[in-house]
């Protein structure tokens, strides 16, 4: 008799372990909404300042619908509705990383998806020399410093600098926006020239 209770006891724990857990959901119920990732035109999620393109995303499981949705954006601006499954959205004028994203909700559940862009900026960087001043006397052989700085919305790839148009040396962006070396100053006497010039990330532009 012993042996019997134990062996159905062991059937009962087997049969909650083994059996899918939907069939002891209560009848109402209802899944969240299962949704791929966002998709887009976008072939490397990146696109120009001021250039328009289109997302979406769908639904795998449309039997729990039906969906709604609210897509949403740290910048730019959406130009058709944002309360489908597709969207069409405009970069901002300006270059940087952002990150768009929807809401999908059923009548119960909701799950949010995102997706990183990059905004490519085609404006030069900015750059200006802090020192040496312009009109300042350098002493001959004597090491003297240069220091610049250069700022990208994408941020800076290098920065060259330049002595009587010779190229001294070139340094890798940094995210302090400065950039300083020193330079021994072996150039005959006379007017010295110094040149500081920036190269941005991604596009490359240089000023």
């Amino acid at each position: 008799m012993k042996n019997n209770i134990l062996s159905f006891i062991i059937l009962i724990a087997f049969f909650f372990t083994a059996c899918d857990e939907n069939l002891f959901k209560t009848k109402d119920e209802v899944d969240p909404p299962q949704v791929g990732e966002v998709q887009t035109l976008l072939s490397d999620n990146s696109l120009y300042a001021g250039d328009t393109t289109k997302f979406w995303i769908i639904p795998t499981n449309p039997d729990t619908g039906p969906f709604s949705f609210q897509w949403s954006a740290t910048k730019g601006e959406f130009i058709s509705t944002t309360d489908e499954d597709t969207c069409i959205w405009r970069a901002p004028f300006k270059g940087g990383d952002l990150t768009i994203s929807v809401k999908v909700s059923n009548s119960e559940k909701s799950v949010t998806k995102t997706k990183q862009i990059i905004i490519k900026s085609l404006a030069n960087p900015v750059v200006s020399i802090l020192s040496p001043g312009q009109g300042i006397y350098l002493v001959q052989f004597e090491s003297t410093e240069i220091k610049a700085e250069a700022f990208h919305d994408n941020g800076i790839f290098s920065v060259e600098f330049f002595v009587n148009d010779n190229l001294i040396n070139t340094i890798g962006g940094n995210e302090s926006n400065v950039y300083m070396i020193n330079w021994s100053n072996t150039a005959p006497a006379g007017l010295t020239k110094i040149k500081v010039r920036a190269k941005a990330q991604i596009t490359g532009t240089t000023s």
